[in-house]
């Protein structure tokens, strides 16, 4: 059996974005990698939770935010020895009609999703594949 451990400290209010959340954990986190990579553990893991509605959510300033620290997340877990899993999920209001949160993590064509060298079309799960591979490629930065 492999040992994991959830690292991130869960999502917080995203400042100037009634309704989103950023999810947290990064501040100290290549030390408490290193103490679980130690102690045992073998992969980490990091939950995000998107709100999805009809109208406005998620605001591509939310992905952006929650893609930047999931890929921080992973690069430092890459450097510690320890694979990183990442939980991306969508929470739905009362709002959202059948299929919009299906689409953004099914990877169907919802919203543009953007990274600093393009602006395309992504699903949240490619989003975040593509925001992890750029960070990696940087050494996390």
């Amino acid at each position: 059996m492999l040992v994991g451990i959830k690292v991130d400290t869960g999502a917080k209010s995203f400042a100037a974005h009634p309704g989103e959340k950023v999810t947290r954990g990064l501040d100290g986190l290549r030390e408490r990698l290193q103490s679980h990579c130690e102690m045992g553990a073998r992969f980490a893991k990091w939950r995000d939770m998107i709100a999805v509605d009809d109208m406005r959510l998620p605001t591509g300033s939310c992905i952006d935010a929650n893609a930047h620290a999931l890929a921080r997340y992973a690069a430092l877990c890459q450097e510690a020895g320890l694979v990183p899993i990442i939980e991306p999920g969508c929470r739905r209001s009362d709002r959202t009609g059948p299929g919009r949160s299906d689409d953004l993590l099914l990877n169907k064509p919802a919203f543009a999703g953007r990274t600093k060298s393009r602006t395309s079309t992504l699903g949240v799960a490619d989003f975040y594949q593509s925001a992890a591979r750029d960070a990696a490629a940087q050494g996390g930065r």
